[in-house]
C-alpha cells in the first residue's frame, strides 16, 4: 500500500525527514523509502504518522472516498 501523500503532508506539517523518523522511531533513511514508494510502512507505522501528522488514513494514502453510484 503505496503512501502516495506522505512527502506532501510532510512538508506541509513543516516537518524534516529526520524530525518524522525520530517521532516514528524509525530512521531517515526508512522515511526516505516510504516516501520514494520502495518500501511500505507497516499498519501500525501508518497509525502513527496518521496520528503524529494528524490526517485521515485515506488522506495519507491517496485514496478517494467517493464511492461510484453514490
Amino acid at each position: 500500500m503505496p503512501i502516495l501523500n506522505l512527502k506532501k503532508i510532510r512538508e506541509a506539517r513543516g516537518y524534516s525527514i529526520s524530525e518524522l523518523g525520530k517521532a516514528l522511531d524509525v530512521t531517515p533513511f526508512t522515511v526516505w523509502r516510504w516516501e520514494a514508494g520502495s518500501r511500505e510502512p507497516s499498519l501500525q507505522k501508518i497509525t502513527e504518522m496518521v496520528n503524529f501528522l494528524k490526517v485521515t488514513p485515506n488522506d495519507l494514502l491517496g485514496v478517494d472516498e467517493k464511492r461510484p453510484g453514490a
